[in-house]
């Protein structure tokens, strides 16, 4: 199976969705400015975040922060398989001024662990 990637964007919200497979290198060192949430579905997803290799397989769950940089790779031959939605940290801290009418300015969440 080849490299392939399929893109999606809420008009309502603007989170894009994102559902790829990769086999071999993935992608370099990179970093968003939106929050990752994914999930690897199949094979195994590994990647650098945190100055840890993290190994992802079906079911775990990625969690990375705005400027967290990370890359990817498959160190398996079937390569992997995962979703992902792009959270903008605006519509975050929308969200959640919406249930929580006292919630204080700038407090965007952070993840204690990334998988």
């Amino acid at each position: 199976m080849s490299n392939w990637i399929d893109l999606k964007q809420d008009a309502d919200t603007g989170i894009e969705s994102v559902r790829a497979h990769f086999v071999g290198h993935a992608y370099d060192p990179h970093w968003h400015d939106s929050f990752l949430v994914g999930v690897t579905e199949q094979g195994v997803q590994q990647f650098d975040c945190r100055r840890v290799r993290h190994r992802s397989t079906p079911g775990h769950v990625f969690l990375l922060e705005p400027g967290e940089i990370h890359d990817g790779h498959a160190p398996t031959e079937d390569g992997f398989t995962y979703s992902t939605l792009y959270l903008e940290p605006t519509w975050v801290d929308s969200q959640l001024r919406a249930l929580f009418e006292h919630a204080p300015g700038d407090s965007l969440p952070s993840f204690a662990d990334t998988l």
